[in-house]
């Protein structure tokens, strides 16, 4: 489902607050294209159009310390702004917020007191290092994806809840491992691709379950 929703852009209606003058970046990505001589070759499509885009006042140095807050107004009209693009799921990415995720946790608190219910993906907690593009689009990947993951991950819940009782649903992840239903909802980018990735964990357990045999190896 993650997958698919990616692949066929089917995804949720997604805006992004970055720092002030970074908006762009998702468009710029590192500079490079896929076939770098090709000329004539478009651009791609961003996830989140550039109007769904908004820069907020704030700003980390380098090294993790606070150059300046987030102001209440900038934060507040950034999430208002959001808001009223009829977005379903907000994506916040600022600089340097892997090594200080203070004004993400900020902003994040006056976006749940303005919006609840709204689908909330901070770049802190979904990618965690250092390359800012890297962080920004995977963050945006997971608001993409998370509103219709979520969606499937309840109704699953539910269907299976009716055929027997239920201790544990574990999700596999693209890592090869698994996640609780809810830690799959909020980390959703983690289930893309996560099929092959259970493939090959699977056969590498039944491997090992069944041992070498006389003249194979499985």
């Amino acid at each position: 489902m993650a997958t698919n929703t990616l692949i066929e852009r089917k995804g949720a209606r997604v805006g992004l607050l970055t720092t002030a003058g970074f908006r762009d970046l998702l468009e710029m990505r590192e500079g490079m294209k896929e076939d770098r001589y090709n000329l004539r070759m478009p651009p791609v499509e961003p996830l989140v159009p550039r109007y769904l885009r908004l820069g907020v006042p704030e700003r980390v140095r380098w090294n993790g310390e606070v150059a300046t807050l987030p102001g209440r107004g900038g934060s507040g009209a950034g999430a208002h702004g959001a808001g009223a693009g009829g977005v379903e799921a907000l994506a916040v990415c600022l600089l340097f917020s892997y090594l200080n995720p203070s004004h993400e946790q900020r902003i994040a608190e006056l976006i749940r007191a303005t919006f609840p219910d709204m689908y909330l993906s901070l770049s802190h907690e979904i990618l965690p290092q250092i390359k800012e593009f890297d962080r920004l689009s995977t963050t945006v990947v997971n608001a993409y994806v998370g509103p219709v993951f979520g969606e499937y991950l309840r109704h699953l819940k539910e269907r299976l809840a009716m055929l027997a009782p239920l201790r544990e649903v574990l999700i596999m992840q693209s890592n090869g491992g698994v996640a609780p239903l809810d830690d799959a909802r909020r980390l959703a980018v983690q289930a893309i691709l996560s099929e092959p990735a259970g493939g090959v964990s699977g056969a590498a357990f039944y491997g090992q379950q069944v041992g070498p045999v006389e003249g194979h190896w499985l």
